[in-house]
């Protein structure tokens, strides 16, 4: 059995009273028609332009030009005043001298191309002979088969001498023969030893042949450059771009497209064609940025605006319909009009739930005036019958509860940012999926600035991009000058190694003494035949004496060969220097295939992060120029208009879903929630449609308590299940909760 939850019948008088409903509803069988009280419906309102909009700067600075005054017909993008603009010319004119430069720059570097190409060629020949050149150079097999051919000869010469040694030995030839001998072995020995050193060196490669081998990592590198150049330079002859021209262009550009919005701000322009309805300033007043100074209207028609046409009023009136208008200031004058919207959005008047009709005036008088007030008088609706849905019981029992009509869903919309309405995308009524566009807010100079920071982005890739393709030829010189020093310090060091030379000296140092010893053999024997102060005597004392100065001489030269010279010195100097360049270039070496492999920071990648975060903070900016719906549902409300400057935050849009319907009451008393509960079955009444029942469901019981004129009430949130094109925003209801 189905039972409501009613109040006594005080109690639900009082309310049916508040809402304007009767006690109670007579059912009527389902499907016949009810005839609708065809009473004149009427409401007044307001005359007003079909379109306006307050203007305003976008910029601030002082005002030199006003080309209009009030009265003036406009047609869209006619400029009304314009601000200093010397700064914003300066930089125009500036930006496109950069302009021209950049496209110069390319163009003289295009024009050059062909010789260009010729002189890569030829670099690329060049190091290809530099490399043949010196591999010839360095080809030094004759020096070693001569030296070998010495090493062989001083290998039998020594061989010669240790076997004569050896018969004297056999034979017992002891004295002057054997000593005489034995220094001829020992000459022999170190000839052979010289002879292998300088073949050794030889082999090793001259300060030629170690130069000629730096040359020749020298001009690989050199070749690799050449050729990597030459390819790039074809690749742009057949059209190819250079990237470092195309992005200092790209800046250029850039940067005259910012000069440009900065001179467009100086500008104030009419957002669409209509009349000049009020201007506040005058040549050299200081204006603000946002600061209202001009009213531009469409007074090429004229609607009306009412404010109190009420809930139960609302239902009688429709989007096309035709209305009678009549202005207080003008009794004798009637004008037809069309409805052209009915508000989604309610408002309360004088304890009223009333919703603002825009009428468009089909007719014209010529006195008629903005902001003029009329009475508008409804015709009557095509049809002035409809079906009638069942109405179960529909609260013939009684009413539990009052509530209002919301939609299922619905949001206030406001921009992110500030600026003037540059597109109005939608009107009100209008229906819009999640992520449309409602509204869009002017956002030339952001672009720009997010095309200057593209631009900037450009050229530092494009400068990554150079350096990047430099690293293998970089690589090849720090390699190459690796070789050279290493070459350097092992020419020093080979021009330094005296072995050879200390060997010869010793072997004469040996035949010295040998022909010191058989000279004073000789004194000796002048002695013991008492010769002495012979001639002979006298000639063996002076060979003496020259044979000992020389042995001094020798034997300080091996002592200075021994020590190093003044060259050796140098040479040691030399390989110094040589090894400090070859530590720099392996710690140059290793950064650049470090930065090659990846492995190195890039200089190049915090500019290329800071250049994509401004990139991506002017998107975001950009972004919040355009309003978007969340959702889907209907415009229910336009709080903007195209040319005016709006603030971030400031509501904008009202954006509902009505494609289904919530009831949430505020006047369930703790005497009557206990026995609610979620899920229960609703009947619904709407004040201003009382022919009509609907079906709902519970949602939800708030668990908060509230205080209502001295009772405590908890709201609830019901669920309507049917839906009717009449129904409105804000409509009052009377609910009766089945059992």
């Amino acid at each position: 059995m189905k039972m409501f939850i009613f109040p006594v019948l005080v109690g639900l008088t009082l309310i049916l009273a508040a809402c304007g409903s009767q006690p109670t509803v007579t059912p009527v069988p389902t499907g016949l028609p009810p005839v609708k009280d065809n009473s004149t419906i009427s409401a007044e309102g307001k005359v007003e332009p079909l379109q306006l909009a307050n203007l305003s700067f976008a910029t601030g600075g002082e005002v030199t030009e006003v080309l209009v005054k009030e009265g003036d017909a406009l047609k869209a993008g006619d400029v009304i005043a314009r601000l200093n603009v010397d700064a914003a010319q300066t930089a125009i004119a500036r930006a496109e001298a950069g302009v021209a430069a950049a496209r110069a720059s390319e163009a003289k570097y295009k024009e050059g191309l062909p010789q260009q190409i010729a002189s890569a060629e030829s670099d690329v020949q060049a190091a290809q002979a530099q490399i043949v050149a010196a591999n010839a150079r360095r080809n030094n097999s004759a020096d070693i088969a001569s030296a070998e051919a010495d090493l062989k000869q001083a290998q039998l010469d020594q061989k010669a001498a240790e076997d004569a040694y050896k018969k004297i030995l056999d034979k017992n030839l002891l004295g002057p023969t054997e000593e005489a001998q034995r220094v001829v072995v020992e000459n022999a020995k170190r000839a052979t030893e010289a002879a292998q050193i300088r073949l050794n060196q030889i082999r090793r490669g001259s300060l030629n042949d170690q130069s000629n081998a730096a040359s020749i990592a020298a001009a690989e590198a050199r070749l690799a450059a050449a050729e990597s150049n030459l390819a790039q330079l074809k690749a742009e002859l057949n059209g190819q771009p250079n990237p470092t021209y195309a992005a200092a262009i790209q800046q250029a550009e850039a940067a005259l497209a910012s000069a440009k919005v900065r001179l467009a701000d100086a500008e104030l322009k009419a957002p669409f064609a209509g009349t000049l309805a009020q201007l506040k300033i005058k040549v050299g007043e200081m204006v603000s940025p946002g600061a209202p100074i001009a009213v531009l209207v469409d007074l090429s028609g004229w609607q009306v605006v009412t404010d109190d046409l009420t809930e139960i009023k609302v239902p009688g009136v429709n989007v096309g319909q035709n209305a009678t208008v009549k202005a207080d200031a003008l009794p004798g004058v009637e004008l037809k009009g069309t409805v052209t919207s009915i508000g989604t959005v309610f408002q309360e008047k004088s304890g009223d739930v009333v919703y603002p009709v825009k009428i468009k005036l089909m007719d014209a008088d010529p006195k008629l005036r903005w902001g003029m007030t009329v009475v508008a008088t409804f015709d009557a609706p095509a049809s002035a019958s409809a079906a009638k849905p069942a109405a179960d019981q529909a609260l013939s029992a009684g009413i539990a509860a009052e509530g209002k009509l919301l939609p299922l869903q619905s949001a206030t919309l406001s921009f992110n940012a500030s600026g003037s309405v540059a597109e109005l995308l939608v009107k009100e009524g209008a229906v819009v999926k999640a992520g449309d566009v409602i509204a869009r807010l002017s956002n030339e100079s952001l672009k720009t600035s997010l095309a200057e920071a593209e631009a900037t982005l450009a050229v530092i890739k494009a400068n990554q991009a150079d350096y990047r393709s430099s690293l293998p030829q970089q690589i090849a010189a720090a390699e190459a000058e690796i070789k050279a020093a290493q070459s350097q310090a092992a020419g020093a060091a080979a021009g330094r190694n005296n072995t050879a030379s200390i060997k010869d000296l010793e072997s004469r140092l040996a035949q010295l003494k040998y022909q010191l010893q058989q000279l004073n053999t000789g004194l000796d024997q002048m002695y013991v035949y008492q010769r002495e102060n012979s001639s002979r005597a006298n000639d063996l004392r002076q060979q003496i004496d020259g044979v000992k100065q020389s042995i001094k001489a020798t034997e300080a030269q091996i002592a200075a060969l021994r020590y190093g010279s003044p060259t050796d010195q140098a040479a040691n100097a030399q390989i110094t220097a040589a090894s400090a360049s070859e530590a720099a270039a392996q710690a140059r070496l290793a950064q650049l295939q470090a930065e090659l492999s990846g492995k190195a920071v890039d200089t190049f990648a915090a500019q290329i992060q800071q250049a994509e975060a401004a990139i991506n903070a002017t998107k975001l900016s950009l972004a919040d120029t355009e309003l978007k719906a969340p959702f889907a549902g209907t415009i229910a409300q336009l709080n903007i208009n195209l040319g005016e400057r709006v603030s971030a935050g400031v509501p904008a849009v009202t954006l509902a879903d009505v494609g289904g319907w919530l009831i949430e009451t505020s006047d369930v008393t703790e005497l009557k929630v206990p026995d609610l509960q979620v899920g229960q079955s609703v009947v619904i009444k709407i004040d201003a449609l009382p022919e009509l029942a609907l079906k709902g469901l519970v949602e939800s019981i708030s668990t908060v308590s509230q205080l209502k004129s001295g009772d405590v009430v908890y709201p609830v949130k019901i669920k309507v299940l049917d839906n009717d094109p009449q129904l409105r925003w804000g409509m009052t209801v009377a609910v009766g909760f089945e059992k």
